[in-house]
């Protein structure tokens, strides 16, 4: 099952490899001036609304664009703030259960392991 059925407002994502930032691109083309997420954020899900062809389109909190006049057109929701395909992130905590993976994956390897300062 693909994890956004199951997504979430407050949930925590991040942009998949590659997310379309290019200054260039259409969505920057069609919001001048609007903010979008880069590669590497942790961005938290503050709205979750379908399209007009039922895919998902989410908001952050930490993006808050301007109203647009031709934002309605894109976003199902009536609104005028521009959204995102929700397909174009991943929860954090599959990056979290896939770092973990990693280290005992090494462990088990008979890689050292180093252990963190205490605070």
């Amino acid at each position: 099952m693909a994890w956004w059925r199951t997504a979430y407002v407050g949930q925590k994502v991040t942009p998949l490899k590659g997310f379309p930032t290019s200054p260039n691109g259409s969505w920057a083309r069609s919001f001048p001036g609007a903010k979008y997420p880069r590669e590497g954020d942790i961005l938290t899900i503050r709205e979750i609304f379908k399209y007009e062809d039922y895919s998902l389109g989410v908001r952050f909190y930490e993006i808050v664009n301007g109203q647009y006049t031709n934002a309605g057109r894109y976003h199902g929701d009536g609104s005028s703030e521009p959204a995102f395909d929700i397909r174009l992130f991943r929860p954090v905590d599959d990056l979290k259960q896939q770092s973990g993976m990693a280290v005992f994956r090494a462990i088990l390897n008979g890689a050292p392991v180093k252990e963190s300062e205490p605070a």
